[in-house]
Formats: C-alpha cells, sequence, structure tokens
C-alpha cells in the first residue's frame, strides 16, 4: 500500500482537490500511528495470559481504551465529528 500511496496521490489527489502531499499524508498518517500504537501495546498485554477468552477480551479493552486516549491527544477533530454523528 506504500508503494501505491504516492503515485495514487500523484495522479489522483492532486489533480481532483490540489491537496499537497503533507496535507494529504498527514491525514493518513495519524489515525495509521494512533492504530499501530494501540496494537502494540495491546499485543504486549494481552501476552500475560493463557486464557484465550481473557486475551479476547483484556486486548480489545485495552485497544479501544489506548485508540480513545490517542485519538483525545492527537486527533480531537476526529472525536468532535464522531460525537456529532452519534447525537444523529
Amino acid at each position: 500500500m506504500l508503494l501505491v500511496s504516492i503515485p495514487m496521490w500523484f495522479f489522483m489527489v492532486k489533480p481532483l482537490c490540489d491537496a499537497k502531499f503533507t496535507e494529504y499524508f498527514k491525514q493518513i498518517l495519524i489515525p495509521a500511528s494512533i492504530a499501530v500504537l494501540a496494537g502494540i501495546l495491546s499485543y504486549f498485554v494481552v501476552n500475560i495470559t493463557e486464557s484465550l477468552l481473557v486475551k479476547l477480551i483484556f486486548g480489545s479493552l485495552v485497544g479501544l481504551l489506548m485508540v480513545g486516549m490517542l485519538n483525545f491527544v492527537w486527533n480531537k477533530k476526529f472525536l468532535v465529528e464522531l460525537k456529532g454523528l452519534v447525537r444523529r
């Protein structure tokens, strides 16, 4: 996907909406970073137990909590938009 992203920006995104390279990839980088960090933390947390059910529940809760906290720190605009969608 990384190999295709730059040509896709050049041939599709830039001509259609004239978005700058950094502006476009910032919109991808923030959510991707949040997902990777939450996934890494969840991976290490679930390895403290052997029970598959506990791993599933605990890993999901930790991942969800981390995604929420990281979005609050790095991506508050997303949370505001999400809150608006939930209200509808």
